[in-house]
């Protein structure tokens, strides 16, 4: 065996042969059996046309996802024709509206379907940043309509407890009269004859209070003229 054959090995195929037993190889055919019945397994298995034919997309895949793990996967198949290329794209799409659209296009290789296909994403998703730019700005508009009523109820509840404040305040505010330059029997004896003074009638049952004490407005007992409440 040539002597030089070693060091054109490297890492496990030269760790192999290393640690091979003194004497085991006598011949070049012999290095090569053995070679090959040690790293056969380590082959690289070239793929074949078929093996693309088990790509599906998916229900719920994009057409972005599903066109790259597509052509990532015919990448590794060598020699595969653009025309079992194109027929297994079609067969392996989900029918709907982008399939639809690349059959009325009529691609005539896997090239002009794949053209079409990043055509068609590139409109989607520009379709899709639009509705969505859209929709952020109706929420915009609802969640301002929504603070403009917030605001407003909440105007209009500090106005109604403002008035009510108000109204509490001037009912706890003491009523003043103008001071009598008399006392009330004289004022009383003076506009008895009046037609504005409008005389009550006497009480039904004049008892309670001072009886002692009587009221010339009222004409019954029970307190003075002094200090009725009515006049």
């Amino acid at each position: 065996m040539c002597p030089y054959f070693p060091l054109t090995l490297k890492g496990d195929a030269r760790v192999w042969l290393y640690g091979m037993l003194a004497n085991s190889i006598r011949t070049f055919s012999d290095l090569a059996t053995a070679f090959l019945s040690q790293f056969a397994s380590s082959r690289r298995v070239e793929k074949q046309p078929w093996h693309l034919t088990r790509i599906k997309q998916g229900t719920r895949e994009s057409l972005r996802g599903f066109l790259a793990r597509f052509v990532a996967e015919a990448r590794q198949i060598p020699r595969l024709i653009d025309e079992v290329k194109l027929n297994v794209f079609l067969s392996a799409l989900e029918g709907g509206a982008f399939f639809k659209y690349l059959i009325h296009k009529d691609p005539q290789t896997f090239i002009e379907a794949e053209a079409v296909a990043r055509a068609y994403i590139a409109a989607e998703e520009a379709n899709d940043a639009k509705r969505s730019e859209r929709d952020e700005h109706l929420h915009q508009k609802v969640a301002e309509s929504k603070r403009k009523a917030e605001d407003y109820q909440s105007s209009q509840t500090t106005k109604q407890q403002h008035k009510v404040e108000q109204n509490a305040q001037r009912e706890l505010r003491p009523v003043h009269f103008t001071p009598l330059n008399d006392t009330r029997t004289n004022v009383l004896m003076q506009i008895r004859g009046k037609k504005f003074l409008k005389w009550p009638k006497p009480p039904k049952n004049p008892e309670g209070g001072d009886q002692t004490k009587y009221c010339d407005y009222h004409r019954s007992g029970g307190h003075s003229t002094e200090d009725c409440w009515t006049l």
